[in-house]
């Protein structure tokens, strides 16, 4: 084992820096002897209170944020008034504060498409750029909703779509599906194959709580596919260049807010003027209020068609379907084949 007290004198400023680093902040400060006492605990290294306050001199000239307060707390042997630095500690000006961590690690806690070992390595990252005095705490997080996916290959994925996205290159991978024991397999064809994906990323996403990627296909047409069901990702070849706009990937998005396949289509719906704020979470600002009249109002929507249809069996007690005919008929059959089941 080697002996700390022979270490060389000059690494002293190492160490305070990093007990400053460590121990202190704007609530949390040091004296001179308490540094003192924490060099020989953690380092092994005998400082006196002068070699300690010429190593915070001089930490202080290089730029470090290192803070004090001036206390006048004895005579010296002249007889003249000596000021005495004290409350030591490192101003984390560049650390994020407790809440902009909470914050991280609650939307990774409500982001279901994480594993639960990997959510748990995320959240000791980020609970490590917080203070010492707030690790702890933030490590406690834990989600509500126990609904975690087993997907081990998931880092890997999103860093083959990263790569993909960056070289401008498609990607080859089997979409996966669930079975009656809950765990991941390959998705099947009807002939029994696997259904194997080549596309071109272009963006990841997270939507109600989920990851997903869009994509596009040869023909240039935009997909979607859950993150966490994707599975033996491979890197493909250049993909042919095509011009895609950022408006149209964020029309994409918007236009699906259940994430589902199918047509766009210009829809409508009537409702009370009270499911405004659910219709801004769902569908943002691409809406228009068409009429307003007794407290109900005429929306007019973008939206993909069987995410409107998935709207309006959602809200059915308070949302009539005006258009397109197809989705009014459809949700008005399932609303019948509902209430038959139940003995309407």
């Amino acid at each position: 084992m080697t002996d700390k007290t022979k270490q060389p004198k000059k690494l002293a400023v190492i160490y305070i820096l990093k007990i400053l680093q460590e121990y202190t902040d704007a609530d949390n400060k040091l004296t001179q002897t308490e540094i003192a006492d924490l060099l020989r605990r953690d380092y092994d290294m005998q400082l006196d209170r002068k070699s300690v306050r010429h190593n915070l001199s001089m930490l202080m000239e290089a730029g470090y944020p290192i803070c004090y307060k001036d206390d006048v707390t004895r005579i010296g042997a002249n007889g003249e008034e000596q000021t005495i630095k004290s409350d030591w500690y490192y101003d984390h000006y560049e650390r994020f504060d407790i809440s902009e961590l909470r914050v991280m690690i609650d939307s990774l806690l409500y982001a279901n498409g994480l594993p639960q070992k990997q959510l748990s390595y995320l959240i000791g990252k980020i609970a490590d750029l917080g203070s010492s005095f707030e690790r702890n705490s933030l490590r406690k997080a834990k989600a509500v909703l126990n609904t975690r996916p087993d997907n081990k290959q998931l880092f890997y994925t999103v860093s083959v779509i990263t790569e993909a996205i960056e070289k401008g290159m498609t990607i080859r991978f089997n979409l996966g599906t669930r079975g009656l024991d809950g765990k991941l397999r390959k998705d099947l064809r009807e002939d029994g194959t696997p259904r194997l994906c080549t596309v071109t990323p272009q963006k990841l996403v997270l939507v109600n709580g989920r990851y997903y990627l869009v994509a596009t296909k040869a023909d240039g047409s935009f997909r979607h596919y859950r993150v966490d069901r994707i599975m033996n990702i491979h890197l493909g070849e250049k993909a042919v260049t095509r011009s895609i706009r950022k408006d149209d990937l964020r029309d994409y998005v918007a236009e699906h807010p259940y994430m589902w396949t199918g047509e766009v289509c210009h829809g409508s719906f009537r409702c009370p003027e009270w499911l405004m704020p659910d219709i801004i979470d769902t569908f943002g600002t691409g809406y228009k209020v068409m009429k307003q009249e007794n407290g109900y109002i005429e929306v007019s929507v973008r939206v993909g068609v069987n995410d409107l249809e998935l709207w309006g069996r959602h809200y059915c007690d308070q949302v009539e379907i005006l258009s397109p005919k197809a989705v009014r008929e459809a949700v008005a059959k399932t609303l019948k084949e509902a209430s038959a089941r139940y003995g309407g």
